[in-house]
């Protein structure tokens, strides 16, 4: 490589300004542009987290008990939106090495090169003003040099021109020519001086040009090289600091992906039944209710409006997962509890096995902590028993419903009218009623439930000496094989179809489940009506 000291000596001063002017660059126009980069990336990263944090609004403690119910498009949205939270991050830390850590570098380099640059010009004056020095002995030295010459040599003029003449005396030419000797003598140690002198010129003038100046050029050389190898590895610290983030953005990019690729619209129609499940059924078939001579509009008005209203409502899906989830926060405190148990119990130990090392009052203080956490635990035990229980009830009932879901619809009708009226003319359902006036002489004694006055019924009750109503009107026996059913829970009957019964009562069962409500028949034979199936247990 060629020497700036060499191929440059005469051009210090271009060089030292081109020099300043580089080094300069450090911080107006590398440093400014890290700066203004580092300042886009903040404001990029800024921008990002406002859109996310519009886009993700704080959630409600009732909304992060949802989250389990989730949709799968939902989810990945907000995934997607976390991971735009770490892209925005990533940015951040990229503002960072640009903005503070590499411009700040560059200023405090700025700073050294430009003291180094001045090193270099003060050194150049330095060997300047020893130069200048040398060449300003030599030229006095010259001077008088130069000055004895020029006395001897007038001298030797003098001396020749009264030599010559015949008007001097003897004594005044010797006189001449002792003055041209001394003046000669001194001449010649003028000039040895002089040349003593130029030889040192010469080689300070030397050192000069050829090891003082090109130091000084080589040092500037080397100075704008280091800052160039400086400015390199500024800028290949910016693009390994974006390098590294690539990755980083990369695998969001990925997650993002995988997000996108986990929405299932077919599991999503799931969870919205999960969600919005009630596990209610549908209700039946509307009664077919009969008027009589002499009922008025009041009447009609209740029979149309019992007709319309269907089976109570339980919303069992909804309890049950409310049980579910008041079951997990429990186990949750159980655990926590009986951790709490087991440390208190190793201090305990530690008390009882050491006893120098606490006081009395910090170990019965220990053991009524332990006494209370345990009673706590019992407490919290006793109530998941009794949630666990409640919850198992619920699915008893859910599977009764989803097995009667799987059994075919019953027809209209099923469900009869009143025990009152069966014994009435013309009782039966829409379907049989409704057809031509033969169809109703027909449904005297040919419908299911509908048996004439003084029927064989009748006569086999009062044969056998069945119950009967106060008012002489008997009941049908229950038939046998629908067997013998008691009640679990307390149901209060609102519905004129619907009878009462309390916890432990037993009941004839006279009619199988139809849309989650069974007949049964008191046994005393008192009174027959409906109650929810999922109340009953079926004993035989």
């Amino acid at each position: 490589m060629q020497q700036w000291g060499v191929e440059l000596w005469d051009q210090f001063e271009p060089i030292l300004a081109l020099n300043r002017k580089d080094t300069a660059c450090l911080e107006s126009v590398y440093g400014k542009f890290m700066k203004e980069r580092g300042e886009i990336e903040k404001e990029y990263s800024k921008k990002l987290k406002v859109l996310v944090s519009s886009y993700l609004p704080k959630e409600s403690k009732k909304e992060k008990d949802k989250k389990d119910d989730e949709t799968t498009q939902n989810r990945s949205f907000r995934l997607i939106l976390q991971e735009t939270i770490y892209q925005a991050n990533q940015h951040e830390h990229l503002a960072d090495i640009f903005a503070k850590e590499i411009y700040n570098s560059l200023v405090k380099k700025c700073e050294d090169y430009t003291k180094a640059a001045k090193e270099c010009s003060k050194e150049k004056k330095k060997y300047d003003a020893e130069k200048a020095k040398s060449d300003q002995h030599l030229e006095r030295v010259k001077v008088k040099y130069q000055r004895s010459f020029f006395d001897w040599e007038q001298a030797q003029m003098d001396y020749n021109k009264a030599d010559a003449s015949n008007d001097v005396s003897r004594n005044q030419i010797q006189k001449l020519a002792k003055t041209s000797d001394s003046r000669k003598n001194y001449c010649e140690q003028m000039k040895g001086d002089y040349a003593h002198e130029l030889m040192k010129a010469n080689e300070t003038q030397k050192q000069y040009y050829y090891q003082y100046l090109p130091t000084v050029f080589d040092n500037l050389q080397a100075l704008t090289v280091t800052r160039g190898n400086f400015v390199k590895e500024t800028f290949m610290r910016g693009i390994q600091a974006e390098k590294q983030v690539v990755p980083i953005v990369v695998k969001c990019l990925e997650e993002m992906e995988r997000c996108v690729n986990e929405i299932d619209p077919s599991q999503d129609t799931q969870l919205v039944i999960q969600r919005y499940k009630t596990g209610n059924m549908p209700p039946g078939d509307i009664q077919f209710e009969e008027l009589m001579p002499g009922d008025t509009g009041d009447k009609y008005k209740t029979i149309n409006k019992k007709s319309k209203s269907g089976a109570p409502q339980e919303h069992l899906y909804p309890r049950k997962r409310e049980l579910e989830k008041k079951i997990s926060v429990k186990e949750e405190e159980i655990n926590k509890g009986q951790r709490e148990i087991v440390g208190l119990r190793k201090v305990l130990e530690t008390y009882h096995q050491n006893p120098s090392f606490g006081d009395k009052k910090a170990e019965i203080k220990i053991a009524g902590e332990l006494e209370a956490a345990t009673l706590k635990v019992q407490n919290m035990e006793s109530e998941l028993h009794t949630l666990k229980t409640d919850l198992i009830s619920i699915e008893n009932k859910l599977d009764a419903m989803r097995n009667r879901s799987n059994a075919d619809t019953p027809k209209s009708g099923r469900r009869s009218a009143s025990l009152s009226d069966r014994g009435s003319v013309g009782y039966g359902t829409i379907s049989n009623s409704s057809n031509s006036s033969e169809q109703d002489t027909d449904s005297l004694g040919g419908k299911r439930g509908a048996a004439p006055v003084g029927s064989r019924w009748d006569d086999d009750i009062h044969s056998d000496g069945g119950s009967s109503n106060s008012d002489g009107s008997s009941f049908p026996p229950p038939p046998e094989n629908f067997g013998v059913a008691r009640a679990l829970y307390d149901f209060m009957g609102e519905e004129e179809s619907n009878i009462s019964m309390r916890s432990g009562e037993e009941f004839h069962v006279t009619e199988l489940d139809v849309d989650g409500w069974t007949k049964v028949l008191r046994m005393d034979m008192a009174q027959e009506g409906y109650v929810p199936t999922s109340f009953l247990e079926f004993l035989h």
